[in-house]
């Protein structure tokens, strides 16, 4: 689901933000992420394999509990097992609608609970919606109602 690619890569590069995600920081959020690939892109070959990816969730720091669901929201975008550069352009689109769907009242800041609001109409189950946000508000809001 690709809500939760938004914050679990989001947590990968631990990205803040006062009072919500803005379409900025979705933005800087992006470059970071660019960014993040060329840093962990070991070897130069333009993919990121399982193994230079365990090695930047380490160095970044992120919970080995999370590890999984950033692997699960990734998974779309591997092509034989790795993640290509070529992935940046169609996730970056796709964080974009994500962003536009999650800001529901159009403010250009996807808050908590708008957040929580599009869990529950994806039909996630609430404990799930929780880990979720939990995730989120350790890398993304920062106690943002």
């Amino acid at each position: 689901m690709k809500f939760i690619a938004l914050i679990a890569t989001a947590a990968a590069v631990r990205l803040f933000a006062p009072k919500g995600l803005t379409k900025k920081g979705l933005g800087d959020f992006k470059q970071t992420m660019a960014d993040a690939f060329e840093h962990c892109d070991t070897d130069n070959s333009d993919t990121l394999s399982k193994d230079e990816g365990i090695a930047c969730l380490k160095q970044a720091k992120v919970p080995k509990k999370y590890w999984g669901m950033i692997g699960d929201a990734l998974e779309p975008y591997l092509k034989d097992g790795e993640l290509p550069a070529t992935a940046g352009e169609k996730m970056s689109k796709d964080l974009d609608n994500l962003f536009d769907h999650i800001d529901a009242n159009g403010d250009g800041v996807a808050t908590e609970k708008e957040a929580r609001k599009a869990g529950k109409d994806a039909g996630l189950p609430e404990k799930e919606i929780d880990a979720i946000i939990k995730l989120a508000s350790n890398f993304v809001w920062n106690n943002t109602n």
